[in-house]
């Protein structure tokens, strides 16, 4: 692991997913639950493969903040300087969304960890 108290991050979710890979359902579960906690605010979504970051940002997208699915992947293809998230990114979070309702995964508050 890598020592990111250095750059003064006192929690992060290390999460690693490659250039045009998705995520697996319990990482994404497990995002979308650590980004909504009030201990990891403001949080910073960094990466080594910018799409695997802007697919990051169209699922909390889509499943938080309850944007369409069209929406969020738009946002996904700004965030990744204007190309399309890789087909098996697509993929996933049609995936994804075939099973969740836009906003389902919105905590009330924040979540303390």
């Amino acid at each position: 692991m890598y020592d990111f108290a250095k750059y003064g991050f006192e929690s992060f979710l290390w999460m690693p997913v490659g250039a045009g890979q998705a995520p697996t359902d319990e990482g994404a579960s497990s995002f979308l639950k650590f980004i909504q906690s009030c201990d990891n605010e403001p949080a910073h979504i960094s990466g080594g493969a910018p799409d695997t970051r802007a697919t990051l940002v169209a699922l909390l997208r889509y499943a938080i903040d309850a944007w369409t699915l069209e929406a969020a992947l738009a946002e996904g293809e700004r965030l990744n300087g204007g190309a399309p998230l890789s087909p098996e990114q697509v993929t996933w979070l049609l995936g994804w969304a075939a099973t969740h309702l836009p906003g389902s995964e919105r905590l009330d508050s924040c979540l303390v960890l």
